[in-house]
């Protein structure tokens, strides 16, 4: 009998080892969790700036915030264009201690008012990279309308024209126009996405020079991509057989920001503020 009980002892004893080490062993296993929620948030322009700023290297960056009096030379601006129209540095409306640049030009008659600062980068062409970005705000009674806010161009492949894209704003709209490269048809945004008066707007214009779906433009506004577009975005050699000219070049090699061209009926003014300029 004590066999018996000793049997029986022991085949209890290992049957609650064997229970534990079930349990501990379901315990230990990775426990089930709800899938993430998906979140979809707003880029906000300085990610969005960051973004196309980051990855390869740039050849070339040249940046103004001012703070302090606009310089010209080498290095910096190369000059500014003024036809009916000013330049000041003055306090950000928003009340901060941000210094910006208020540019005014007059309204078009014979010519249209200008008031813009170009700077100029050693000449690209196909293949490569050129981004600029900026912010910009229209105070009260400006109309957001007629005004060409960045100008890419080329000042040495053969024409007085200076071709190239420029961005400008229609009904509150940003849109690129290539006509100076040839083509009548402006490109419009993708998204619809309005400027608005009296707050700033971040920018962000990249190019990557080509012909056909090799050139492309994207355009950021508060980080919100309204143009996203695959088209000729320099002058070729092509357009000019067309209007019987010959070329130099196939570059860009200037860009002009601010004012470049008021075709309003009424003098118009904008703030500029943290140009980015990057070549690559």
């Amino acid at each position: 009998m004590k066999i018996i009980k000793l049997i029986i002892v022991i085949l209890v004893g290992f049957f609650l080892v064997v229970l534990l080490y079930s349990n501990k062993k379901g315990d230990s296993k990775i426990p089930e969790v709800e899938p993430a929620s998906t979140i979809v948030q707003k880029i906000e322009p300085e990610v969005i700036s960051k973004q196309i700023q980051s990855g390869d290297s740039w050849d070339y960056t040249f940046a103004e915030d001012f703070e302090a009096q606009t310089k010209y030379g080498t290095g910096f601006w190369k000059t500014k264009q003024l036809q009916r129209g000013s330049m000041a540095l003055v306090d950000d409306p928003q009340g901060s201690s941000n210094r910006t640049a208020l540019f005014r030009a007059g309204n078009k008659s014979f010519k249209v008012g200008k008031a813009a600062l170009i700077k100029k980068v050693d000449p690209i062409t196909h293949g490569d990279e050129l981004t600029v970005t900026a912010r910009f705000y229209f105070p009260s009674e400006s109309p957001l309308d007629s005004v060409i806010l960045i100008d890419k161009e080329c000042s040495i492949c053969g024409l007085d024209t200076n071709p190239g894209m420029r961005l400008y704003v229609r009904d509150a709209r940003l849109r690129l126009d290539p006509s100076k490269i040839g083509y009548k048809e402006s490109i419009n945004q993708n998204v619809e996405h309005k400027l608005e008066l009296d707050r700033w707007h971040t920018v962000v214009w990249r190019s990557v020079l080509g012909t056909g779906s090799k050139g492309i433009d994207q355009v950021f506004v508060d980080g919100v991509m309204v143009i996203d577009s695959q088209h000729t975005n320099v002058i070729t050699q092509e357009i000019a057989d067309a209007y019987n000219l010959m070329l130099t070049g196939e570059y860009i090699d200037t860009v002009q920001i601010g004012i470049t061209a008021n075709s309003n009926s009424k003098t118009t003014e904008l703030l500029v503020d943290d140009v980015l300029i990057q070549v690559k």
